[in-house]
């Protein structure tokens, strides 16, 4: 008698444990409700929903009476692209595409971060 490679008790856990691993895959790249703040001199300057931004970027001027700042924007993230402050650490900075990252530029007192599920939690930030 030829014995059976797979039993159906061995199949349904394995099809139990795909199910598990798949849905860890989905909450892990959904992105649903990020959005990237831009916080000037402590006050809301913006919000944008990352689901609505298009992969074409889009050119945000932060202007303040500290100076000028401008940020680009996609449905990945946000880079600052200029800055007229000395330093320009905030421009040498990587593109932020996370919940949790922020950029910051001290003169010009302007913070920017994705806020939404995941990633750093508000103490940290």
């Amino acid at each position: 008698m030829k014995k059976k490679f797979f039993t159906p008790l061995d199949i349904l856990i394995a099809v139990i444990i795909f199910a598990i691993c798949l849905s860890g895959l989905v909450l892990t790249f959904n992105r649903g409700g990020e959005k990237i703040v831009i916080q000037a001199e402590g006050k809301i300057y913006g919000e944008y929903d990352l689901a609505s931004l298009s992969t074409k970027s889009k050119t945000v001027e932060i202007k303040t009476k500290y100076g000028k700042n401008v940020l680009e924007i996609d449905c990945y993230g946000a880079d600052m692209i200029y800055a007229d402050c000395e330093n320009q650490i905030d421009v040498k900075h990587r593109k932020i595409t996370k919940a949790g990252e922020s950029l910051v530029c001290a003169p010009h007192k302007v913070v920017v971060y994705i806020d939404g599920k995941g990633g750093a939690d508000g103490v940290s930030r």
